[in-house]
């Protein structure tokens, strides 16, 4: 019967064990109290090590002030087979995340590489693997000796010592091989030295030239070729240049903008005249602009970002990937066109993840928005005007906007159908979008005019007149009584000869109204324009 131990696991499972606490993310030292993945660990603590530079030392290890030892169940080869799986319970980065062992079978401790692989969850109730599953390590050879549990896996060398070694890795026929992404595809080379023939230059940081498809180089003024040209780039060989025909270029010839393609031991130019080449000069140009703006952006305060230089990025952003579209179609070269169409993707996804920034919007000296910020608004997005803000333009080249305010000349030919009754503050205004989108035939409501506030609710839409809470008044009139003597004859009576008595009498208690006409919390007003289509 298998048997449960707090610290040491399942003591005779190797399929599953029992759940460790944190999980290394960086090779550690196996000694004494520390902080891994955002966590300070405790005497006790099982943790898995699963990213140590020496793979031989990873397992699972309990915590001590000491010196760390493997736990029982992760201590002897009978314990581990490829497949077993652990579950790790806190962390920033590996909270309730799952790992299956890759490692071949027979695991031998301390003489095999053992590694782990992230298992992913589905939506239901069994834990799948997800495709792609993911493994990381630190060298190329440690990669290839695991082989994953199906081909959909990649993985991530972290820190080979041949640094061509390190990046992305998918499975292809039962191998491991290494991708290529943006910027291999193009990048730019910067001339550093040399002379107009023997030119020197260095290629766009982060990126290992013999993976790299095109280049592109500014030939300056005054340093055109007088013959043969070889460039040599980042300190490696010296590579001939020809042109696009295969012969060598004639004095003078070497200049401008020059578009290259790697053919290995040498390098070609591609044809100008060619509206591949065209297109591809359109889409450097927009990439320096881009690189330009992100440098403004970085070296303005953080508190107030450049968002003008954000929102025109978007605009040659979307460019550059509409000229990658039409350069995909060109036809020509198509293995490097397609590469270079390939990462229209990346691009896209760089689009989306721009923040919010509308949300986040500083104007940066000027009241005037770009075009580019009311663009990227989607559908629904309510923009509040203060006095010195912007007014949505209203001539359709940013989309459909409406400004919530009833009988208003801005909503001419977009809102049909404007009702407002009641009076102030219990006042209902609505209108009826016109205008093709998925608001096309909805009443929205004004709220410019019936100056509703808003407030979080489990239905949208929900409006309420102003009213106080509840309550009462309570009073007391008081009261008094009094007894006297009159006259009555010769001799004084009581009342006229009969019993003292009170006068009958009443108090009245009156209540006033102060203030306003509705009841409120101080306020500050906004103009509200709303997206109605795209």
């Amino acid at each position: 019967m298998t048997q449960i131990d707090r610290l040491d696991g399942l003591s005779s499972s190797t399929a599953i064990k029992g759940p460790c606490r944190v999980a290394t993310t960086e090779d550690i030292t196996l000694t004494d109290l520390q902080t891994i993945d955002g966590v300070a660990l405790a005497d006790g603590d099982r943790v898995l090590v699963r990213a140590q530079m020496d793979a031989k030392q990873n397992g699972i290890y309990v915590v001590d002030t000491g010196e760390w030892r493997r736990s029982r169940d992760f201590a002897s080869n009978r314990d581990i087979r490829k497949g077993t799986r652990v579950v790790v319970t806190s962390g920033i980065t590996y909270a309730t995340s799952e790992w299956l062992v890759t490692a071949s079978d027979p695991i031998v401790l301390g003489t095999s590489e053992i590694g782990f692989a992230q298992l992913f969850f589905s939506s239901g109730s069994d834990v799948t693997i997800n495709a792609p599953g993911w493994i990381t390590v630190q060298t190329l050879a440690l990669l290839n000796t695991i082989t994953p549990a199906n081909e959909t896996f990649g993985a991530s060398v972290l820190d080979d010592p041949t640094a061509s070694n390190n990046g992305f890795y998918y499975r292809q026929a039962l191998n491991w091989v290494k991708g290529r992404g943006f910027p291999d595809t193009l990048a730019r080379l910067t001339k550093t030295g040399g002379t107009v023939n023997a030119v020197e230059v260095s290629a766009s940081n982060g990126v290992d030239p013999a993976q790299v498809v095109a280049f592109y180089h500014d030939v300056a003024p005054g340093d055109e070729n007088t013959g043969d040209v070889t460039i040599e780039i980042d300190g490696g060989p010296a590579l001939p240049v020809y042109q696009y025909d295969g012969t060598q270029f004639p004095a003078g010839a070497f200049a401008g903008r020059l578009f290259l393609t790697n053919e290995g031991s040498s390098l070609k130019s591609l044809d100008p005249n060619t509206t591949f080449v065209q297109q591809l000069a359109a889409i450097a140009t927009q990439l320096e602009a881009v690189g330009d703006n992100i440098a403004a952006i970085l070296a303005v305060n953080a508190n107030e970002a450049d968002i003008d230089a954000v929102a025109a990025d978007i605009a040659n952003v979307n460019t550059v990937a509409a000229n990658i579209t039409n350069v995909a179609a060109a036809g020509a070269n198509g293995a490097n066109i397609s590469a270079v169409a390939a990462n229209e993707v990346n691009i896209n996804a760089a689009v989306a993840g721009l923040p919010d920034l509308a949300e986040k919007m500083n104007k940066s000296g000027s009241n005037t928005l770009p075009s580019a910020f009311w663009n990227i608004c989607p559908v629904g997005f309510e923009y509040w005007r203060d006095e010195f803000g912007d007014e949505p333009p209203n001539d359709g080249s940013v989309g459909t906007w409406v400004k919530l305010t009833y009988g208003d000349a801005y909503n001419d030919g977009v809102l049909i159908n404007e009702t407002i009754s009641g009076s102030a503050p219990n006042i209902t205004s609505s209108a009826e979008v016109n205008v093709a989108g998925p608001y096309l035939g909805e009443t929205i409501t004004l709220l410019n005019s019936t100056g509703h506030f808003l407030r979080p609710g489990e239905s949208a839409g929900t409006q309420q007149n102003s009213a106080n809470l509840s309550h009462s008044h309570t009073g007391s009139t008081g009261g008094a009584s009094a007894a006297f003597l009159r006259p009555g004859g010769s001799t004084y009576v009581v009342n006229g000869g009969s019993s003292w008595q009170t006068t009958d009498h009443s108090h009245s208690l009156n209540i006033n109204n102060s203030g306003g006409t509705e009841a409120r919390p101080r306020n500050e007003s906004r103009i509200i324009y709303k997206k109605v289509a795209a």
